[in-house]
């Protein structure tokens, strides 16, 4: 349920660990049993054991925001957010979009590898993210060249936007194809990986960093947005209330009224 606080998975303590760690522990084969200490408000801890199965939840939602402006919100980088935000990207310009508002509010990441992709839809080239190990080798992932022509672009980001979310909006921002409004990101520039330890405990090593294309480290420091309008994250989805895209669509309507007199 909502507010639920997951205490441990399988015997691990889950406070430590960022949302990422946790996920990788809680995935698994399918028809494997998975228990979940889970701390509800006003209740006693409760166990749960939940069986893996193969399941699809939709990572995009999108609309328009009146004749102009499509808006796109992406809550986790998977398998298919490459896919599902190409196309919410193709509707809302069928629909006549003019510009995009992208929301990465409270989105803790995800999949490297979708985080690159869903970045290539908005930067037609050049460096997206770099990975350096612990040996100091870096790889540099490039845009992929599928990017959607390009529009006025709000790259909305707050304090839980974070990981792949991150390499997507710092990479944004550096590009210049957009900018980024809301305030810093949760600042998560790590590659970790789980071993798992005899006797239900594990050890989280970090195997590499990631910087931004021009070389910005965020970890534990975030991104700054562009534009900084501070909102409680709880707000988000609450359109009345979303003082954040407000002023997103505000900028928005000001670009598109100067591309209309420049043409």
């Amino acid at each position: 349920k909502p507010f639920d606080t997951i205490l441990s998975v399988d015997g691990h303590v889950a406070q430590p660990m960022d949302l990422d760690a946790v996920m990788n522990l809680i995935r698994g084969k399918v028809g494997t049993p998975v228990k979940l200490l889970v701390a509800r408000k006003g209740e006693p801890d409760k166990t749960y054991v939940v069986v893996r199965e193969q399941i699809h939840v939709p990572s995009v939602s999108y609309r328009m925001i009146g004749k102009d402006v499509g808006y796109i919100q992406l809550y986790d980088f998977g398998d298919s957010s490459e896919q599902e935000v190409t196309d919410a990207l193709n509707a809302v310009f069928k629909e006549g979009a003019k510009a995009i508002v992208f929301d990465l509010r409270n989105n803790g990441g995800g999949l490297l590898d979708a985080a690159v992709q869903v970045s290539s839809k908005f930067i037609a080239d050049g460096p997206i993210v770099s990975t350096i190990n612990r040996a100091g080798q870096v790889e540099t992932e490039d845009a992929y060249q599928d990017a959607v022509p390009p529009h006025p672009l709000v790259v909305l980001v707050n304090q839980y936007t974070a990981s792949a979310s991150e390499i997507t909006a710092g990479a944004i921002q550096d590009a210049r194809v957009g900018v980024l409004l809301g305030t810093r990101t949760y600042g998560k520039g790590v590659v970790q990986t789980i071993y798992d330890l005899p006797g239900s405990s594990a050890v989280k090593v970090t195997t590499a960093r990631y910087v931004t294309p021009n070389g910005r480290d965020i970890n534990k420091r975030g991104i700054d947005p562009n534009i900084a309008v501070p909102m409680d994250p709880k707000i988000v989805g609450l359109d009345a209330k979303d003082v954040q895209l407000k002023a997103a669509l505000e900028y928005l309507h000001k670009q598109i009224a100067l591309s209309a007199k420049n043409q």
